[in-house]
């Protein structure tokens, strides 16, 4: 028999993943807690001239609302997967202040999927802040159950 139960966990983020024993080493990796390959890997440490792309600028988008659930999924529909410049895409999306601020104080550049922001040093891609899990596309919600695995001698 299994048993879940509610818990604490004194996670702490280190390089390479999540430390969960407090030794300073990732016992949970991002392919443990995504259930893949990290997104944000495949872009650290590329030249800031090779990674980062342009935002369209086909003036045919703009018939598209920004407001709309269906004009935004279109927009959308039109960025290759990538990294942009912050500034390009908020002023491509039309996003909101607060918004718009919130997302220039985490980078300089933003993934397509408007999830996870980047930063560069020397010319490089650099991914990651305290705001930010480091390289990791899963959720949170991976590691509890990762830890808790069934319950010894119930069953």
């Amino acid at each position: 028999m299994t048993v879940w139960r509610l818990g604490e966990h004194a996670l702490s983020r280190v390089s390479g993943g999540i430390d969960a024993n407090g030794d300073g080493v990732a016992e949970f990796g991002p392919a443990v807690l995504s259930g893949g390959e990290s997104i944000a890997q495949k872009f650290v440490g590329q030249s800031v001239a090779d990674a980062v792309l342009a935002v369209p600028t086909d003036p045919d988008l703009d018939i598209y609302s920004r407001k709309t659930p269906e004009g935004f999924r279109i927009l959308m529909g039109h960025l290759p997967d990538g990294l942009y410049p912050v500034d390009d895409m908020i002023a491509f999306l039309q996003l909101p202040q607060p918004l718009a601020d919130t997302l220039r104080s985490r980078g300089k550049y933003i993934h397509s999927s408007l999830v996870l922001l980047f930063d560069e040093e020397a010319g490089r891609i650099v991914y990651g802040g305290p705001d930010q899990v480091g390289l990791i596309s899963g959720t949170s919600f991976a590691l509890p159950f990762i830890c808790g695995g069934p319950s010894p001698g119930l069953g």
